[in-house]
């Protein structure tokens, strides 16, 4: 039996300065590592949850992001101007909304439903 130990999504990114301007600035990321040379891959978190950027990598991940409370998260994204996909929508199984990063990757925030 092989036993993961995690599993980390790669974004492709156009701009690897660009993409962690945005994570850090306006998501609050932090970043943990960039690659030497001309390789132009970065690992950054938040908390204790991480991601790679790689301008080696195609665009267009839709990225699921569970957290507490989106309506925090929601407001930076909307403050920055940030592409909305989805306005934050009660379903049966989340409280959620969508939104784009520069490089169109979709990021699909939820927390708990809320009760109506």
């Amino acid at each position: 039996m092989i036993r993961l130990e995690n599993l980390t999504p790669v974004l492709g990114v156009r701009s690897l300065q660009a993409a962690c301007d945005f994570y850090v600035g306006v998501l609050e990321f932090g970043v943990d590592w960039v690659s030497d040379g001309d390789a132009k891959v970065a690992g950054i978190s938040r908390g204790n949850k991480g991601m790679m950027l790689s301008e080696h990598e195609p665009s267009g991940v839709t990225l699921w992001v569970g957290c507490d409370d989106i309506v925090p998260i929601y407001e930076l994204l909307s403050q920055s101007g940030a592409e909305s996909v989805q306005q934050p929508t009660n379903q049966p199984w989340a409280y959620e909304f969508r939104a784009k990063d520069p490089d169109g990757n979709v990021l699909w925030f939820g927390s708990g439903p809320i009760d109506v």
